[in-house]
């Protein structure tokens, strides 16, 4: 079996050894058996259930509440505005705004991208990604994805997918830990690349009757960790939908 990306919605994580894939799979099988139920069968140490958020965005809040809210790091980058994928400055290719959908079917269930983005130089006509601090290190991408919900129709945050320096993946993991407790599961192993070099690889996994974030480090590569917060019933639907246009043999797992 092939090393591959796990694909919810705007999410990717590469899984890099056979022990990944295992556990990988298991976060999506909890994640599906997980989707309109009372999460039956997952341990965990929040109580009373709630959302989890990175950085002031909250899971299930609406696509206007994020645009209202303040950059997180807006004392240094003042001019840092959230960009969607479904904005006219996307369509536009001279402006550096620019998102990647997986596929069609998503593009038809109506997920939106939104990354934050900070002007080039002075002028405000050209824009690039704007940084974030996550664990005391660099962000390289920090991608919010919405759907419209399908019980009201608001168009509702159902993945964050954070991409970061490995160096700040201690301190990501200790700020996890101190916000949301002791994660559900957590395994370590080594892991080995072509060249034949080994490295320390994480994996840990928070999970409630509403949410669930995967933490992987080394992620796809040996400089990147990964953190993705997925709502549990919007990532369901998404998943059930892509599913019903494209069909499941169609989609890559």
């Amino acid at each position: 079996m092939e090393d591959h990306a796990l694909a919810s919605g705007a999410r990717r994580i590469l899984v890099v050894s056979s022990l990944s894939r295992a556990i990988a799979l298991s976060v999506l099988l909890t994640i599906a058996s997980l989707y309109g139920s009372t999460a039956k069968g997952v341990s965990t140490k929040q109580t009373p259930a709630r959302e989890y958020d990175f950085r002031g965005a909250a899971l299930g809040m609406s696509l206007a509440q994020l645009r209202a809210s303040a950059f997180p790091d807006a004392s240094w980058q003042p001019r840092a505005k959230l960009f969607c994928s479904s904005d006219k400055e996307s369509k536009n290719s001279s402006t550096g705004i620019w998102f990647y959908l997986e596929d069609d079917a998503e593009k038809a269930v109506g997920v939106i991208q939104c990354e934050y983005f900070r002007p080039q130089s002075f002028f405000l006509h050209s824009w690039e990604k704007a940084d974030m601090v996550v664990g005391g290190g660099s962000a390289k991408h920090i991608i919010y994805a919405f759907v419209p919900d399908p019980h009201d129709h608001v168009v509702r945050l159902y993945s964050i997918s954070v991409h970061a320096d490995t160096g700040g993946a201690s301190s990501a993991m200790e700020g996890l830990r101190e916000k949301f407790g002791a994660p559900t599961t957590s395994t370590s192993d080594v892991i080995q690349n072509r060249m034949g070099a080994k490295f320390d690889h994480t994996l840990a996994m928070w999970a409630n009757p509403l949410s669930t974030i995967f933490f992987e480090n080394p992620s796809g590569d040996v400089d990147t960790m990964a953190i993705i917060y997925s709502e549990t019933r919007l990532s369901g639907f998404v998943e059930h939908m892509t599913k019903t246009i494209i069909g499941p043999s169609s989609r890559r797992m």
